[in-house]
């Protein structure tokens, strides 16, 4: 997770020949990483902001879903045409502790990040909307549930059920299991007897 995202080009051949694009984070499928960090960024707290800022598009997690616009936003950027500032992608960003920043899109064009991506700039313009600080430990896991802390209302609240990826990165990211807070629980309180 500290190199960011990699595209992988498939061809598919056949009658009607496609082209898509793969993208993972590390062995994981992006799209799990994805809903790992709103999951913890739902959990947060999070500060509004909105600011211009470079960021590393290896770090946006957003894919392409047209391969022709995808292509076209290469051409455009290799061709060094300049985005007016209103048009360029706005973003959530998650801080994560041990990890570069990773950041959510909210609105603009994903294909322009990809591209970007793809042809190894170092660097895009985004608006930040909203910057967190995730914090591993307002999540619990049991099995392939998630919940949160709902301080206001002093108890765990469910998110509902995830996908074995999702389940594992959160558990890397420092996401705990019920069972073993649980055991962590009856540890000490045996050992204060």
């Amino acid at each position: 997770m500290q190199n960011g995202i990699t595209d992988i080009k498939i061809d598919r051949p056949g009658p009607e020949s496609e082209v898509h694009l793969l993208h993972r984070v590390g062995t994981m499928p992006m799209k799990a990483l994805d809903r790992a960090v709103t999951l913890l960024r739902a959990a947060n707290d999070q500060i509004s902001t909105s600011t211009i800022e470079t960021i590393d598009p290896r770090f946006v997690l957003t894919h392409a879903w047209s391969f022709g616009r995808f292509e076209e936003s290469k051409k455009l950027i290799l061709q060094n045409f300049e985005k007016d500032t209103r048009s360029i992608p706005s973003i959530h960003s998650a801080y994560i502790l041990g990890l570069p920043p990773y950041y959510l899109m909210s609105s603009g064009e994903a294909h322009d990040v990809v591209a970007a991506r793809v042809l190894g700039r170092k660097e895009i313009s985004v608006n930040v909307q909203s910057y967190c600080y995730a914090h591993p430990n307002r999540l619990l896991i049991e099995g392939n549930q998630v919940y949160y802390w709902a301080a206001e209302l002093d108890d765990w609240r469910g998110f509902g059920s995830e996908s074995n990826d999702t389940i594992k990165i959160l558990e890397a990211l420092g996401v705990e299991s019920k069972q073993t807070v649980v055991n962590r629980l009856k540890r000490m309180f045996s050992n204060s007897d």
